[in-house]
Formats: structure tokens, C-alpha cells, sequence
């Protein structure tokens, strides 16, 4: 019944959305809606559905949905489609595993328990399957799933329904997809172009798709309305131009949206200074000598407004530049100018007639015609303070002005009134802020266009450009909607093959030579990206060709299509190395050899996880080690420490030097590995293996069929040389074997071998020194995947010195004095600020570029009514002075911009939405200052896990603390559950905080060492970043487990920062929080 349940389950589907989420690793027609959103129920081969994506194999969301083979079997590269969700809160649906606490899990289902849904939402787009025991999977039925679980149905594209009455059963559907009519127990599709019809009559529509007019009861093209009809985008309907009273003719115009009537019968066209026309009589066009806004030409067949210049010949059918109101004493005569427009002054003092000269420049009107002379300014200008009567754009910064306004006043205080289409409002209506969202002016030709496109810059900030131009005479080049195609195939406002020295990028085609293109691409000789760019952030896409994208972001998930070959890129990835190519219909992602955000790659390379393990290289989940960064270690059992176990052939340990897991090609045998005998291969005869290792039925080539060929790499198959990168023959192996060069710093990771920076120095993850092994020994540049801190020490994360950052050149820098910490040296980078001091970010959308430290939140101003939030020592709004506002991250935000707050009460939120948590009558995110420093998890409006590691209580983190000497831990109060320490402290083995200056087993305190953590193997000195009081020697003896030459570089740096950094390092963790 299981395998019934779900293979009926994800047998039916619709195509995914045309440049959708999962319109490249969907397999076709296998999405489905699920309260009007797209999911997917089966994947390309070697990605499954987790809530609704997919993910490739070996990813960190399906290791936490605990998805595996219906039998239990781990997932393998021909999965589509998960049998199993084992993850806590996690439930098997239509193929895929959903996390009942997401947005998209609690629209199905309300309750779990054992991978399964007990009980599904309540929502009219599906049912609960009224059968006893349902097959697994099947609990909750959509209702457009017309199998069901083969019993219990719903109706083919059907959106709401109500519950068949019993099982078997079909469901009563109550509406119909767009595109289909209701006949009660079928949805019936309408005719061609129809997205509304009868069910009686099909055929005949009653509504049309946009980009298609309805004419009486067809769809039909703009060209095709009848006769005396327009096409009105508005409506999406061929309408009469008679609904302007007399008109015969007519046009649609974009700009009114309205119709231009083109014919009136025998009347006067009579267009309005808004580009409305209607059809007028002569008397109602101008009267003999009185003034208006048009006028009658010389034979009295034209009606024009007074500054219509555009007639050549006879003056008297010419208006006057800079004309309002005009008269004539007859049709005959010349026009006689009586008030001028504005941008226009009257330079002559008669009181019945005008004579328009242009104002100054930005002027609206004016007393003359110079700069300075203006009395009011155009739209997008403001009078500038201290400059007489001068207009200047509201976005001129050096003036007043703010950046990317477009509408602004200046009546006494400067107040910007509305932004650039490509930047968004931020604040109060009365004045906003704007946040810069694309780099092209137009916002890629707005509503109609997308500004999609994501460039990563050398510096990390993110840069949006056009995907997608919407005027279709416009194309993304170079990420900005030009004319001009620049020899690149582009049509309807999107690029599909590019020149030479340009390739494919996200719908639009960028040059190689040039920003924003270089930051991705250095070669494109034939419209194809042949090198990425030399900061690994950007993958090269197997055999693409110059009508394909062939370059992609390393932490793009949502992949490129190569005909049915599929490649993705693994989210938080920072660097990565290209997929090898597939050789049939599939899913593969790049592999990873840097993350984001502290985390680290797996093996594979196919996912970022947390792992804080010292001396772990790579994590195959959260917290779990797979590798060691020494070579003389392994793993423990649970991969929660490296220790000694230089055992050949062994992955993980048990104790120091005893063996519980072999890799390939080994066998366990009491406390060692064991290289397993080879016997006759069964699958890789063909590959060139001569004797292979059954190894459960994967099986693996022990030797070589050719006596001069080589072993490959994943011992899959023979060649003749090891050509590959950083491969080298093995001198030692009989039979020869191809091994990674680990002297270039080459490291195997998955199938291939991936250059890490070789570590000859003494001092941990150093890459370059001075006095190499020697006792004075100081490292000046660390691995590529570490910083150098002011001591001279290498560390992967500068925010272990608090107040400092990673720059590009791989140094700890310190921060501007402005913050607290930082992610660049700048006063507008802080990520923190001090205790008193509130950080606005300076992109809402992109809190991971920071922002700037300002005052913290006063009563009565901003809109604040009270402000009785507290959070790292910092005040924030609690009470908004607007009843329609609540505090949003400690900032008064109306709600109904945000939708942050699902209950605003006299200025205050009493409940908030998913991704926020509920704190001091404010809302909160977890992502941003200063949620953050509260809450890292919040599910349902509340906070699940605090900042601390622990679970919070009725979802109040206050109530819940850590032993006074950890950062986080794993249960409140104790001193031996942290997980963290604070400064001046280091995790000992038994996962209790010791202080830095004392000895815990084999872990030997430094006297007077402020900061530090623990040696790799929990053996030997602590690494000391810091000494107290710049003490650099202690006397004669070296007891900080670092050369005299290191300890001598700390001497220097504590003189600079010791006062300063210890103080702040104790302050930061102990006093202050994160503000």
C-alpha cells in the first residue's frame, strides 16, 4: 500500500512557471499550487522536494528533514522524490518532506508525529482523507490531486473544495483553476486564450489572459477587435471607441490609459495638456476673443492648445511656446498669448496679453529668466537653503538633498515625498528614506520589467540588475536596459545568445571586459564564459552553450538547464569549483569549498553546515565533523572533536589511535583498517578494472585491467595518466593509483581534487611566515580560508576579536570607531553598535552590508509614543504614536506597508507574523539588529530558539540563561552544557568554560592571556589571541604554545589594542550584548 500510496500521490501535476523557482530542477509537470503557491512533487534525478524545492542529494535541508528511499536507504543520484521524512516536525507530502513550522507546512498540515501528518490544516484547497488509516504520504489530499491515494480524490484542476463523504470517494469541487469552468464534478477547460468560460459553453469566453482582448465571446489578438473598437489593456477587452461621445476611430494610448480617439465624425479632435482627447464642436473648442486653453486654426478644422507650435505655414494656425490661455478676435487672426504655463514668466506688462519666456533652469515659475530667480521649483526639485530662489533635484546630496529621491519639499525643513523607481521608500510618508534596489534608472522599464539579476562585487555587496526590460525595444546589456544590442541576439526585451567577448547571464548579456560582467567572467571569446573570475564566487556551467547561461553564482540553488542536464549551486556557498559534467538526464550541484557565514562544506561539497568543532575542516551536518584539517586526525565516533588517529585507511575514531570507521577499499578489524582483497569486478569490467571491493554493492576498482594505467580518483575507472587538476601520480602505490598533490596544496574532496593552501609554518592555518619553524617564527598570511588577526595568529572569522572584520586581503581590520562591529571599515559597514547606539541598516534587503550607528530611540520623536524596549543596552520603541503603526525591529512601521503584525493595538503589536517574534509591543526579526541579539529561530510570531542555544519559555528568551562563563550552551545555569565561551574563556573537554590562564586535563592555561580558544586535539597550551596587559613573554619561557617570534609580534600589536581591545572584548560579552 506504501508504494500505491505514494506513486499515486505524485503521478499527476501541472508545468512549473515558465522562469519559475522550479522550472529547471521540477521534473516536467510534477508542480502543483498549494494555496496559490508553486511546489514541486518530484524532482530531476539526484534532487527530492523539501517544502516544496528541490534540493540536490547530500543537501542540508534533507539531512534536517530526515528524508530518505522508502525502505529507509540513504538517498543516492537517481532520487526524485523522498519515502521518508524522519526530521523532527517534518511530514511526507506528495513526494517531498515538509517542516509543519514553515510557512508552506502549516498550509497543510497542523499536526505531526512519527515523519507522518495527523492532522491537516483548514483550508478550503484541500481535504483530509476520510480514510481509518490512510497510506503514508496521504493524509492530507489537494484537491486537484485526481488520485488521491487511490481511493479518496480530489478533482483535476480544481483549487477549493469540500471532503468526499467517504473513502473511496471524490471530492465536491467549489472553484476551478483560471483557465477552467466548474461542472461540479470536473473543471472543464475553457477555449484558446480564455481564462473565464461556461462549463455549458466552453468554447465560448467570458475573460481573457492578459495579452489576449475579449470580442464578444473570443479571445483575440490588439490587431483583431472589429471595427470602431480599441484594445484596452485595462480590461483586457476590445471596447468602442463611441464610449468617447462621436468618435468613429480610436487607439489605445499607454501613457493616459486611456483611448485617443483618431476620427470624430465631422467634430474637432480636442486633446486635453493630459493627452485625453474628445470630440468637440467648434464653439466648444475657443470663442471668438476669449480666453482658453485652445484654439481654432485659420479654416476652423483643428482644435489646439495654446503652446501647440507643431503646425508649419501660416501663423495662424501656430500656438505660442509657453502658452496657457489664449484667444483669437477669429479663426483668421493670430494667436494672442493671455497667460503663460508654468516654467514660464510674463515678461510683458500689459494686462490683456502674455508674452512667455522659459524660467531659469528646475524652475516651475519664476520673476525671471536666471537660475535664481525662481518662486517655485518643477517636480523633482526643491528651492535650495541659503541660495536665492535656486532650484536643485531633490537628490543632490551636496545641496540638501538625499539619494534617489524623485519628489520632495523644502518649507523650512527638507522632506523627501517619493523615491526613484529603482530605489524603494523607507519611513513615513511625510519624509522617506530611499534604498537603492536596481542599478538601472528606469528600474528595468518598471511594473512591466524585473530587476532579477544578482552580481556579487569583489567587496561582497550585492548589485541588482535587469533581468528582463519592459520596454520590448529595450535589452539588458551589461544589467541596463539599452537600444543598443551591441552584436548580442536580443528580442522583446531579453537576450538569448551573445557575441564574442560577451556571455549569458540571467536573461541579459555582459561583457567580460567590463563591470559588472568582470566580476563574473574573465574570458567569453564565443559568447561562452570559458574562465570565471578569479574570486571563485561563480562556477562555470558544464558544455553551455552561447544560447545558455554559462556562468553561475556558487550559491544559487535554483539552477541552469544544459538540454536535461541540470546544475545548481549549494546555498551559503562563498567559493566553489565547477560540477563535473553529467552523462545523462539529471541534478548535480557545484561543489562547495568555502561557506558563508561561519559555516563549513562537507566533503562532496554539496551543502554548508554549522560546525564549530576545533580543528574540523569539514562538517557532514550541523555540528557533526567529517574531516580534520590535521592529517595525524580523525574525527571522534560523533565527529564532536578531532583527535589523534593517525591510522591509514581510518575516517572516524573512537579513542586516540583506535579505529571504528574505515573508508574505501578498508575493512575494520579490532581497532585498525584493514585493506580489503581485491576480487573480480562486476560492474566496472567495462570501466578498466581488473579486480575491484564489492563494498556493499558500490562497488570500487582495486586495479587496473592495463598494467601502465592509473587508478582514477573515485575509484571508479582506469586511465592512462593522471591529467586531471592537482593530480599526481602516487610513487608508493602498487598498482598506480592517482592521488591529489597535497605538497601544491591540493586536497580530495568528492571526485576531485580542490587546492587548499598547503601549511608549512608552525603557527596553526598559517600559509606564510617568517623564520619558518623556527622558535621566533611570526606568520604574515594565513590559508585562504583564514584571517590574520593583529597578533599575527590565523583565525577563519575576525569577529573573534570583537571590533574587527575580514577584509579582502585576508587581515583583520578594526572598525570604524562608529561601531562596535563591523563587515568593512566605513562608518555606514557596522553590523553593531554600542550599548545606547540603534543601527539603521543602509539596505533593508541586504542586512549582511550593515549599516550606521545612530541615536537610540526618545519619546515623542519619530513617531515613538514610548520607548520601553531594551535589548543589549540600547532603547527602543515599544508604543507608536499612530495607532495604525507598531514597532518593527524597535522603529515605528505602518503595518499595512510590512505586513509584520497580525494585531496592531493603540500603537502597539500584540502578535506578530511568521519570521518574527514577539518582544515589548514590537515585532522582531531574527536576521537583522536588533532581533538578533535576542532570537535565532522564531516560528508562528514567537521566538523558538534564543541567542544563547537554549529553547525559550512561552516564548520569552529572559527567562532562560546560560552559566555566567558561556556565550550559548545546551541547558540553562550549568557550567558544564556550554557551548560557547565568553572572552577570556576556552571549552574544555568535558564542554565546561575554563579560564584562559588554567589548566583542564591535557589542556595547559597561559598566564595572563586575555582571549583564547583550545589547542587542536584538546592536547597541549591553549591558543592565546591576546595577552593581558601587552605582556608578550611572561618572563623567559614561551607559554603560549606559540613561537617567541609570534609572541613577540602580540607584544607590538598589545601595546596598539590591549587597553582598548581587552575592554572592550570583556564589555562586549559581558556587558553590553549586541545593540
Amino acid at each position: 500500500m506504501l508504494c500505491v500510496g505514494v506513486t499515486l500521490a505524485v503521478a499527476l501535476g501541472m508545468a512549473c512557471s515558465p522562469g519559475g523557482d522550479y522550472a529547471v530542477t521540477c521534473a516536467n509537470d510534477k508542480c502543483e499550487l498549494v494555496d496559490g503557491m508553486e511546489v514541486c512533487t518530484e524532482c530531476k534525478a539526484g534532487g527530492v522536494p523539501i517544502d516544496g524545492f528541490c534540493w540536490p542529494v547530500g543537501s542540508p535541508q534533507i539531512i534536517t528533514a530526515g528524508c530518505t528511499k522508502e525502505d529507509g536507504a540513504d538517498l543516492d543520484d537517481t532520487a526524485t522524490t523522498c519515502g521518508t521524512c524522519s526530521g523532527a516536525g517534518h511530514f511526507l507530502f506528495m513526494g517531498g518532506c515538509y517542516n509543519q513550522n514553515t510557512w508552506m507546512g502549516r498550509r497543510i498540515c497542523s499536526e505531526t508525529s512519527g515523519g507522518e501528518c495527523t492532522a491537516c490544516a483548514r483550508a478550503d484547497w484541500l481535504f483530509e482523507n476520510p480514510a481509518k488509516s490512510p497510506a503514508p504520504g496521504t493524509k492530507c489530499i489537494l484537491c486537484s490531486d485526481a488520485n488521491g491515494d487511490g481511493k479518496a480524490r480530489g478533482v483535476e484542476n480544481c483549487v477549493t473544495c469540500q471532503t468526499p463523504g467517504s473513502s473511496p470517494g471524490v471530492a465536491t469541487c467549489g472553484i476551478c483553476r483560471v483557465g477552467y469552468a466548474n461542472r461540479g464534478d470536473a473543471c472543464v477547460q475553457c477555449g484558446d486564450g480564455c481564462s473565464a468560460c461556461s462549463a455549458d459553453t466552453p468554447t465560448q469566453c467570458t475573460a481573457c489572459f492578459d495579452g489576449k482582448y475579449l470580442s464578444t465571446d473570443k479571445c483575440v489578438d490588439a490587431t483583431k477587435c472589429e471595427a470602431n473598437h480599441y484594445a484596452d489593456k485595462k480590461t483586457w477587452s476590445c471596447k468602442a471607441c463611441s464610449d468617447i461621445e462621436g468618435c468613429t476611430e480610436c487607439t489605445y494610448n499607454d501613457a493616459t490609459g486611456k483611448p485617443k480617439c483618431t476620427n470624430c465624425n465631422g467634430k474637432l479632435i480636442r486633446t486635453a495638456a493630459d493627452g485625453t482627447t474628445t470630440c468637440v464642436d467648434a464653439n466648444q473648442c475657443a470663442q471668438n476673443d476669449q480666453a482658453g486653453t485652445h484654439f481654432l486654426t485659420k479654416n476652423s478644422d483643428m482644435c489646439l492648445l495654446c503652446n501647440d507650435v507643431s503646425i508649419e505655414g501660416e501663423a495662424a494656425n501656430k500656438g505660442v511656446e509657453g502658452c496657457g490661455t489664449c484667444k483669437k478676435a477669429d479663426p483668421s487672426q493670430n494667436v494672442v498669448c493671455t497667460a503663460c504655463m508654468d516654467g514660464y514668466y510674463d515678461s510683458d506688462d500689459g494686462p490683456d496679453t502674455a508674452t512667455c519666456v522659459a524660467c531659469g533652469e528646475n524652475c516651475a515659475t519664476c520673476v525671471k529668466d536666471t537660475k535664481d530667480q525662481c518662486t517655485t521649483c518643477r517636480p523633482g526639485f526643491f528651492l535650495k537653503a541659503g541660495a536665492p530662489n535656486e532650484c536643485v533635484s531633490c537628490d543632490d546630496t551636496t545641496n540638501g538633498g538625499s539619494e534617489g529621491c524623485s519628489a520632495c519639499s523644502n518649507d523650512g525643513e527638507f522632506k523627501c515625498t517619493d523615491c526613484k523607481a529603482n530605489y524603494r521608500t523607507e519611513g513615513t510618508s511625510d519624509n522617506y528614506i530611499c534604498r537603492k534596489t536596481c542599478e538601472d534608472e528606469t528600474a528595468c522599464g518598471g511594473t512591466a520589467g524585473t530587476c532579477g539579476t544578482i552580481v556579487i562585487q569583489e567587496n561582497g555587496d550585492f548589485l541588482h540588475h535587469c533581468s528582463l526590460c519592459g520596454d520590448p525595444n529595450t535589452f539588458p546589456i551589461d544589467g541596463i536596459c539599452v537600444k543598443e544590442k551591441s552584436g548580442n541576439t536580443c528580442a522583446n526585451g531579453v537576450c538569448t545568445q551573445c557575441a564574442a567577448g560577451y556571455f549569458l547571464y540571467m536573461g541579459g548579456c555582459y561583457s567580460a571586459a567590463s563591470a559588472p560582467g568582470n566580476t563574473m567572467c574573465k574570458e567569453a571569446p564565443n559568447g561562452v564564459c570559458i574562465a570565471p573570475s578569479e574570486n571563485n564566487k561563480y562556477f562555470l556551467v558544464p558544455e553551455a552553450k552561447n544560447n545558455q547561461q554559462s556562468i553561475m553564482l556558487c550559491e544559487n540553488p535554483i539552477g541552469i538547464a544544459v538540454d536535461e542536464k541540470v546544475y545548481v549551486g549549494v546555498e551559503g556557498c562563498d567559493t566553489c569549483t565547477a560540477p563535473a559534467p553529467l552523462t545523462e538526464a539529471g541534478m548535480r550541484p557545484a561543489r562547495c569549498t568555502a561557506c558563508n557565514s561561519g559555516r563549513k562544506p562537507n566533503l562532496a561539497g554539496s551543502g554548508c553546515f554549522l560546525c564549530t568543532v576545533g580543528g574540523c575542516s569539514h562538517c557532514s551536518a550541523n555540528g557533526v565533523c567529517e574531516a580534520c584539517t590535521s592529517e595525524e586526525q580523525r574525527p571522534n565516533t560523533a565527529g564532536t572533536q578531532c583527535i589523534s588517529c593517525n591510522i591509514n585507511g581510518c575516517t572516524r575514531c573512537s579513542e586516540e589511535n583506535k579505529c571504528d570507521q574505515c573508508g574505501d577499499g578498508y575493512r575494520l578489524e579490532g581497532e585498525t583498517c584493514v585493506q580489503i582483497q581485491p576480487s573480480a569486478c562486476q560492474t566496472l569490467g567495462n570501466a578498466g578494472c581488473a579486480t575491484c571491493d564489492p563494498n556493499g554493492g558500490d562497488e570500487i576498482c582495486l586495479t587496473c585491467t592495463k598494467e601502465s594505467d592509473f587508478l582514477q580518483l573515485n575509484k571508479k575507472s582506469c586511465k592512462a595518466s593522471c591529467d586531471g587538476d592537482g593530480e599526481i601520480a602516487d610513487p608508493t602505490s602498487t598498482p598506480k593509483v592517482c592521488k591529489c598533490d597535497a605538497e601544491k596544496g591540493y586536497q580530495l574532496q568528492g571526485d576531485a581534487c580542490v587546492q587548499i593552501q598547503p601549511n608549512p609554518c608552525q603557527t596553526e592555518n598559517c600559509q606564510e611566515c617568517t623564520n619558518r619553524g623556527k622558535e621566533n617564527e611570526v606568520c604574515t598570511e594565513c590559508i585562504s580560508t583564514h584571517y590574520l588577526t593583529p597578533t599575527s595568529q590565523c583565525v577563519p572569522d575576525c569577529t573573534v576579536i570583537s571590533g574587527y572584520y575580514g577584509d579582502a586581503d585576508k587581515k583583520c581590520k578594526r572598525c570604524h570607531d562608529a561601531c562596535a562591529e563591523c563587515v568593512g571599515t566605513a562608518n555606514n559597514q557596522c553590523s553593531a553598535c554600542s550599548a545606547g547606539r540603534a543601527l539603521t541598516y543602509a539596505d533593508d534587503n541586504h542586512p549582511d552590508n550593515g549599516g550606521t550607528c545612530g541615536d537610540a530611540c526618545t519619546a515623542n520623536e519619530n513617531g515613538c509614543k514610548a520607548c520601553g524596549a531594551k535589548i543589549g543596552g540600547t532603547d527602543y520603541c515599544s508604543k507608536c504614536s499612530a495607532d495604525s503603526q507598531a514597532p518593527l525591529n524597535g522603529v515605528c512601521t505602518a503595518n499595512a506597508r510590512a505586513q509584520f503584525c497580525t494585531q496592531v493595538t493603540e500603537g502597539s503589536c500584540t502578535s506578530c507574523n511568521d519570521g518574527y517574534f514577539l518582544r515589548d509591543g514590537g515585532c522582531y526579526e531574527t536576521t537583522k539588529q536588533p532581533g538578533k541579539q535576542v532570537c535565532t529561530q522564531a516560528n508562528g510570531g514567537q521566538c523558538q530558539t534564543c541567542a544563547n542555544g537554549l529553547e525559550t519559555q512561552d516564548g520569552d528568551c529572559s527567562k532562560s540563561a546560560c552559566h555566567p562563563t558561556c556565550a550559548t550552551c545546551t541547558a540553562a545555569s550549568q557550567a558544564d552544557k556550554c557551548s560557547t565561551c565568553l572572552a577570556g574563556y576556552y571549552l574544555d573537554v568535558s564542554r565546561a568554560c575554563t579560564p584562559c590562564t588554567e589548566t583542564s586535563g591535557a589542556i595547559q592555561g597561559v598566564a595572563g592571556c586575555a582571549s583564547c580558544t583550545a589547542p587542536s586535539g584538546n592536547q597541549g597550551p591553549v591558543l592565546c589571541y591576546l595577552l593581558k596587559g601587552g605582556d608578550s613573554t611572561g618572563g623567559s619561557t614561551n607559554r603560549s604554545g606559540l613561537s617567541t617570534g609570534a609572541i613577540a609580534g602580540i607584544a607590538v600589536a598589545a601595546v596598539i589594542v590591549a587597553g582598548g581591545l581587552v575592554g572592550f572584548l570583556c564589555w562586549w560579552f559581558l556587558c553590553r550584548g549586541r545593540a
